[in-house]
């Protein structure tokens, strides 16, 4: 039987990538995004991005814009190719469809 001999334990040297998925669906996926210094977040003329900010202080720059981002802010960035640059500690969720 295949489950007698999966270990189903997680790998504890396993170190996950920052954004990890939280939820994937036909719709929507969400994951979480963690920056310690300065991190990137990829976008798509396809879709827009939402960003919830779950805790610490940073800024969000798309483009010629900059924002201070902190705990509690909802950031939407719309449908474009690029990256959105972060600078800063924070912990985010971003979703898109």
């Amino acid at each position: 039987r295949d489950l007698d001999v999966t270990n189903l334990e997680p790998n504890k040297e396993y170190k996950t990538e920052s954004p990890e998925i939280l939820a994937k669906c036909k719709y929507f996926t969400a994951t979480k995004f963690e920056c310690k210094d300065r991190g990137d977040i990829e976008l798509s003329k396809n879709c827009f991005r939402s960003v919830v900010v779950l805790s610490g202080n940073a800024t969000l720059t798309v483009g010629d814009t900059t924002l201070d981002i902190k705990k509690g802010d909802s950031i939407f960035i719309p449908a474009q190719d690029g990256l959105a640059k972060i600078c800063g500690e924070c912990e985010a969720i971003i979703s898109y469809v």
